[in-house]
């Protein structure tokens, strides 16, 4: 299943934002591109 990291300070942002499904999805699956290194973050460093 998705597992949320609380390290994770984008879930929290877009909630107050009040965005969509669509968005959600959206950053979810980035996220997950992320913790799989397809994506090419800056902030890997971190953690």
């Amino acid at each position: 299943g998705l597992e949320l990291q609380p390290d994770t300070p984008v879930v929290p942002t877009i909630a107050v934002r009040g965005a969509g499904a669509e968005d959600l999805l959206e950053t979810l699956f980035e996220l997950l591109m992320s913790e799989e290194g397809l994506l090419n973050n800056e902030d890997e460093e971190e953690g």
